[in-house]
């Protein structure tokens, strides 16, 4: 099992207020974060692929776009990286997610616990073998 010093996670999300709660997140949690709002923003700014530990992506496009940005994002960041698709949950999201390839799938707003238990899990060399949903349910409860 091979062990990735990577501690870079690119956030890749439209949502700049999601995105910051993600990358603050991160970087208590000691991860290096880079974001931006769409891959053409972030291929502007050249990073080493050996750095990049994990991509979060959100995209608002059809299935051939996702597909396509996926293709686009192995190129520049290698086979080995960790490409996780967030969306808001829906199964067209998660349909998407399995069709273009992504190694995961996280509803938005992401989890925190999932979200470190995938990038632990990949520091020690384990991609996921298949595609799963994780959805994080947040309810109130009143008392009377």
């Amino acid at each position: 099992m091979e062990v990735s010093n990577a501690k870079v996670v690119v956030v890749i999300d439209h949502d700049v207020e999601h995105a910051g709660e993600l990358k603050g997140f991160l970087q208590q949690e000691g991860y290096k974060v880079k974001s931006a709002e769409s891959p053409g923003i972030f291929f502007e700014n050249h990073i080493d692929s050996k750095q990049i530990l994990a991509v979060l992506f959100d995209h608002q496009g059809d299935a051939g776009e996702t597909s396509q940005m996926l293709k686009d994002l192995r190129r520049q960041f290698g086979k080995e990286t960790l490409m996780v698709f967030m969306h808001e949950f829906s199964v067209d999201a998660f349909k998407a997610a399995v069709t273009a390839g992504f190694n995961e799938y996280l509803a938005k707003p992401v989890g925190h616990d999932e979200l470190l238990s995938l990038l632990s899990r990949k520091r020690k060399g384990e991609n996921p073998k298949k595609i799963s949903m994780t959805i994080k349910i947040e309810a109130t409860i009143f008392d009377e």
